[in-house]
């Protein structure tokens, strides 16, 4: 008869999980959320560039800008996601999908909707939007109808 051996492989994340010290996940959790609200007002400055950025380009109607709106829409769908901007980070990927290269592939630019999503994003960060969730609801339902649309 043989002995039976065990044999116990030594993982780097059990030797890490025994030792004293180290981070909890809520407080990692804790400290990143700490991270993103000292840098909200940064990120939220900069979500209002990016749609006048948006507005320039829908006004001049530059085809050449598309890759640059593409970037400015993409960025507003990022941290308006990251700060609870929900019916925002909805319109910017809504704009995206306008902006995407087999969208635009077909044809002409489709300006007039452009526009609608930029004019809904400039209205979702007026500060008298904010109390108006069933507001903020049907703009973005409008905005829904208006991208699945021709021009």
């Amino acid at each position: 008869m043989s002995n039976v051996r065990k044999f116990r492989p030594d993982t780097r994340l059990s030797n890490l999980m025994a030792e004293p010290g180290g981070l909890r996940a809520s407080d990692a959790i804790r400290r990143a959320d700490e991270n993103l609200a000292s840098v909200r007002d940064v990120c939220v400055a900069a979500l209002d560039a990016e749609i006048a950025a948006l507005q320039d380009f829908a006004q001049n109607q530059s085809r050449d800008g598309l890759p640059a709106a593409y970037r400015a829409a993409r960025e507003i769908f990022a941290i308006g996601g990251t700060y609870g901007l929900t019916e925002l980070s909805a319109a910017a990927h809504s704009l995206c999908g306008l902006l995407s290269e087999g969208n635009l592939a077909a044809g002409a630019v489709p300006w007039a909707r452009v526009r609608v999503h930029v004019d809904a994003m400039k209205r979702l960060r007026h500060p008298s939007m904010e109390g108006y969730g069933a507001a903020r609801a049907a703009l973005i339902e409008g905005l829904r109808k208006v991208s699945t649309q021709g021009e």
